[in-house]
């Protein structure tokens, strides 16, 4: 009797630690969003697509480009995962997103092949700091600093110079130095 007392404790305990707070604010949104890739820890997507669909935060200004550019990442290290997003009760926005984060997924992986490409918007630096958010891959570093480096455009160049410099201040174990990734 002790022994099943114990047992029913312990799976108790165990599914207590397991379970994923509901997301209550922007803030611990934007902790869990720019902090996936450290332990990527996939129920935790549940909990923010309904906070994007509660919110209706596809719709918000800036926005769009990071939240497809994250899913697409989670579409490509984890496509069951990203299988279960799809099929969620979710306002026609956020579905939105989800297909758009489905295809942008190959946009992406297209863009990491190619040599000598700069990324040609701050949009699509934004939608970089998704995937990598939701990634850790450093091939998206890798892309923004030839960006930065190479780009004729002096909005571009200048973002992409401050999206590193500013994220390379939170994460320095992670992003190293431009000159790193030649």
């Amino acid at each position: 009797m002790k022994k099943l007392i114990l047992l029913t404790f312990i799976v108790l305990i165990s599914g207590t630690c397991a379970a994923v707070a509901k997301i209550t604010d922007s803030k611990q949104f934007n902790g869990i969003f720019m902090n996936y890739f450290i332990k990527k820890n996939t129920a935790q997507l549940p909990e923010m697509i309904n906070f994007i669909s509660e919110n209706n935060l596809y719709e918000v200004k800036n926005s769009k480009s990071p939240l497809y550019g994250f899913f697409a990442g989670i579409k490509h290290e984890t496509p069951a995962e990203f299988g279960n997003l799809e099929k969620m009760n979710v306002t026609d926005s956020t579905r939105k997103m989800l297909k758009s984060a489905k295809e942008y997924e190959f946009i992406v992986q297209d863009i990491l092949k190619r040599n000598n490409y700069y990324l040609e918007s701050p949009a699509a630096l934004d939608a970089f700091w998704g995937y990598f958010f939701a990634t850790g891959d450093e091939r998206i570093i890798k892309k923004l600093c030839y960006t930065e480096q190479n780009s004729p455009d002096y909005l571009v160049k200048a973002a992409a110079e401050w999206s590193l410099n500013s994220n390379r201040k939170q994460y320095p174990w992670k992003i190293k130095a431009c000159s790193a990734y030649k």
